[in-house]
């Protein structure tokens, strides 16, 4: 019997997820601190393909911090709170609050987006994986660094191993990315 992407997902995430032979730490189905309870009210049970509860500030810059052809911007920031997940339908959710450049406690972008980064097989070499990153459009930021990001990534590529997402500048330089 051949498993959807969905299912598939779910039981490679639970696998590389659970500590300990605990829970998932950082994937949940239940609500988190980020979205409000009228948003989660409004969610149908189990309409998330995946959903990172927290999100971290790069702490490496430039090149240096390179992730999936993704470079981290060009200073160190942190995050206060975030949350970042992926609907069935291909709609990526990201609710951040207190992206802040270490230095100044202050974020100076004034619109930020986010990519959505798989892993997947590649068509043209068998037994090869390539990385697929798909980005919304920039949304509005303040200079507390609250932002929030809603829309639909097109295509996600089937399977998508390891994903990822990274709330980044306009030129796709990340500022925080899902992780724990």
């Amino acid at each position: 019997m051949r498993m959807s992407h969905v299912g598939f997902f779910v039981v490679i995430a639970s696998i590389v997820a659970c500590q300990d032979g605990g829970a998932p730490a950082n994937l949940t189905a239940g609500g988190g601190p980020a979205f409000s309870r009228s948003e989660q009210a409004d969610e149908v049970a189990g309409d998330w393909v995946f959903r990172f509860e927290q999100l971290v500030g790069n702490d490496v810059t430039g090149t240096r911090g390179t992730i999936r052809g993704q470079d981290a911007i060009g200073a160190p920031w942190r995050v206060e709170r975030g949350e970042a997940r992926l609907s069935q339908r291909g709609e990526l959710r990201v609710k951040v609050e207190g992206l802040v450049l270490q230095s100044s406690g202050v974020n100076p972008i004034t619109a930020f987006k986010a990519i959505l980064s798989c892993l997947t097989n590649s068509e043209d070499t068998p037994l090869t994986l390539v990385t697929v990153n798909l980005s919304t459009e920039l949304f509005p930021a303040s200079s507390e660094g609250d932002v929030e990001i809603r829309e639909v990534v097109g295509d996600i590529p089937s399977p998508c191993y390891a994903p990822l997402v990274l709330v980044t500048n306009a030129a796709g330089r990340w500022a925080a990315i899902s992780g724990f």
